[in-house]
């Protein structure tokens, strides 16, 4: 069902990576969101058995049928061969540090709009850059996330920007998006980072300032 959003927490109660997730929390919207079932890892993972790729994989097959009614899952990282897996059973995976019923409602929302716009497997997909451009100035780029998400849902915001945001050297990163990302704007506080946005006709511009660049050109 389209209501339902999958969660994965840590005993302690904080959001977890699908290699240390402790429980998996499925919450239904009705007027509100309602935790509608629990799954606990040994439901999915064998403890006993050694660590390897194929138990990783073995273990996120698993998932993705348990999880079957729940099309969208949060954690606070799911990366390598748990992403590639859940991708291609067509999961909408999304990262945050905390968790908020606030999140949910707007994943909720992005999932909802993402089928609106879902391309028919038929039509050519336009070529749309996976990362950021640079711009006709140095140091500025561009980078419309809204379009990656249309054509590319697979793809989450951190993975897209977080690269470039660890290891590029820029003045401005200028983002449309449909959304400012709860990890975006932790990781502008962490380091320092100006932002500005606006949002427009239901969509944000996020500008990204590397403040360091900033202040060697005044």
């Amino acid at each position: 069902m389209d209501n339902k959003i999958a969660v994965l927490f840590q005993d302690n109660g904080s959001l977890a990576q699908l290699e240390d997730v402790d429980y998996i929390r499925v919450y239904t919207k009705d007027k509100d969101w309602e935790i509608s079932k629990t799954i606990f890892t040994r439901e999915f993972s064998d403890s006993t058995e050694a660590f390897s790729i194929k138990k990783m994989r073995r273990s996120t097959e698993k998932l993705s049928v348990l999880l079957t009614d729940s099309p969208i899952l949060l954690g606070r990282s799911i990366i390598g061969i748990f992403f590639y897996v859940l991708a291609s059973k067509g999961f909408m995976i999304c990262e945050a540090d905390e968790f908020s019923t606030e999140l949910l409602d707007q994943m909720l929302s992005d999932y909802i709009k993402n089928k609106e716009n879902i391309v028919d497997s038929k039509m050519e997909i336009p070529y749309v850059p996976l990362k950021p451009q640079q711009l006709e100035h140095k140091g500025h780029y561009y980078l419309n996330f809204s379009l990656i998400q249309k054509y590319h849902p697979q793809l989450s915001s951190k993975k897209v920007l977080l690269p470039f945001l660890s290891h590029e050297d820029y003045e401005t990163l200028t983002v449309v998006c449909p959304h400012i990302m709860p990890w975006l704007e932790n990781y502008i506080n962490e380091h320092d980072l100006g932002m500005t946005a606006a949002r427009e006709n239901g969509e944000y511009t996020i500008i990204v300032e590397n403040l360091i660049h900033v202040w060697e050109g005044q």
